[in-house]
């Protein structure tokens, strides 16, 4: 009997971070921002007391506090240590062995690996540079499809899917999860205008 790890966390398939020879300091596609003040960020620390080292941390306020500026019950929201935990859960929570993600091909490339540690399969649709691929993503769907994905602004493209694409998705899969991820982009000032950047939510059935 193997004492290895499960073929679906083969270590020939492990993440690595990519590294680029130029010398960036905002590294937008990794969330890695610019080096802090040390000395900005000490100094806080220490005014926070001994607690903030040594404590797990409470969302709980945060949570309300993002509930209540978007309308929300507070059990709505949770926060999370970035996207590559919400991306898990979520995974673990709509994906096992006989489920599928469905997905724009390329795009965030932990997507497929948290759905592999899941057992899930992984249906890929070609997203060139243009429009969301809607078609092609409504023809992967089926009745074992667990989480449809989109990245939006796309990563690593930039590519955009509008609110009328992620309503269509959802209607098209009532009984999936439609995860979305990276309208967070939306903020910065080349898109603060556009119609999508106040739209995030779309008002479909969804789970």
């Amino acid at each position: 009997m193997s004492t290895g790890p499960v073929p679906r966390v083969d270590p020939a398939w492990a993440w690595r971070p990519p590294r680029s020879g130029a010398s960036v300091t905002l590294k937008l596609d990794a969330n890695e921002g610019p080096v802090p003040d040390g000395d900005a960020v000490l100094g806080r620390l220490r005014e926070t007391g001994p607690d903030v080292w040594r404590r797990y941390p409470d969302a709980s306020a945060l949570e309300a506090a993002l509930a209540s500026r978007f309308g929300l019950p507070d059990e709505c929201v949770l926060v999370t240590a970035g996207a590559d935990e919400a991306i898990d859960r979520c995974c673990r929570a709509y994906l096992a062995p006989g489920l599928a993600l469905v997905m724009p091909d390329p795009t965030f490339e932990m997507l497929d690996r948290y759905a592999a540690l899941a057992g899930a399969a992984v249906r890929r649709v070609p997203w060139r540079p243009g429009p969301f691929p809607r078609q092609g993503i409504m023809g992967a769907l089926g009745e074992d499809t667990g989480i449809v994905a989109v990245v939006s602004p796309n990563n690593p493209t930039g590519e955009v899917a509008t609110p009328d694409d992620l309503r269509a998705v959802a209607s098209a899969a009532p009984n999936a999860l439609v995860l979305l991820a990276s309208w967070c982009c939306a903020r910065s000032p080349r898109r603060a205008d556009s119609p999508e950047a106040g739209s995030a939510t779309p008002s479909a059935p969804r789970r």
